[in-house]
């Protein structure tokens, strides 16, 4: 159920997102935090990356096959995001798209914690995850 909860969220946001960016535009208006991103690809690509992105994550609430798709482009698109905000506040001095780029590196943290949460959750029964041999027990050192 979290899942699909953070993949409802995702959805929304990034079809809300793309759909900021849809439209006829100067090639002088993308906002500053975005130009790295801008100087790869135009914006309106992105913008159909963003609500394709969205639109997968929509599905995917329902389709369980699409949920890792789902989860792993919309953190690519906040990893994306957050890295152009952040680097336009180092190099272009772009006031406070540090903390836009903070947001967006959130975002995508918090995915990758409820997709590896839920991951966790559905390991086979009797198979403990890599890692976490003998779980809370301290073990004595040699």
């Amino acid at each position: 159920m979290v899942r699909r909860i953070a993949l409802a969220a995702l959805g929304v946001s990034s079809v809300w997102r793309g759909s900021s960016y849809v439209g006829p535009r100067s090639p002088d208006s993308a906002p500053a935090q975005l130009a790295f991103v801008d100087q790869v690809v135009p914006l309106s690509w992105y913008a159909v990356g963003w609500i394709t992105t969205g639109a997968i994550a929509l599905v995917a609430v329902f389709w369980k096959r699409l949920q890792p798709l789902g989860i792993s482009t919309a953190i690519f698109f906040n990893l994306l995001w957050g890295g152009s905000f952040m680097l336009s506040w180092k190099f272009l001095d772009v006031p406070r798209a540090d903390v836009s780029a903070i947001s967006y590196f959130t975002i995508a943290i918090l995915a990758m914690c409820v997709a590896a949460l839920y991951e966790q959750s559905h390991s086979l029964p009797g198979v403990e995850p890599p890692g976490l041999e003998g779980g809370d027990e301290c073990r004595p050192l040699p």
